[in-house]
C-alpha cells in the first residue's frame, strides 16, 4: 500500500501457466465518487503470451471487491 500515491501493490504466486503476475490497483475519489484502475502485467518481462491470467486476476478481484460493497451503494 502506498498511501501517497493512493495504490495498492500485489505479486501472485508462481502458476504453470506464467511465473507470476504484477498487479497494481489505484484509486482516486472526490465526494460523489470513486475511480478504480487495475493492471495485472506478467512479471517475467520476456513472457509474450499471458495465457488469460491477467484477466482471471482482474475477475477475481472484481468478485471479491462485489462481496465488499452492497448493491446500489
Amino acid at each position: 500500500l502506498n498511501k501517497d500515491e493512493n495504490r495498492f501493490y500485489a505479486q501472485t504466486k508462481f502458476s504453470m501457466s506464467s511465473f507470476s503476475e504484477y498487479i497494481e490497483v489505484s484509486y482516486s475519489h472526490d465526494h460523489l465518487s470513486t475511480d478504480l484502475k487495475f493492471q495485472s502485467i506478467c512479471a517475467l518481462p520476456t513472457q509474450v503470451v499471458a495465457w488469460g491470467k491477467n484477466k482471471r486476476n482482474y475477475k477475481k478481484f472484481e468478485k471479491e471487491l462485489e462481496k465488499l460493497m452492497p448493491i446500489g451503494a
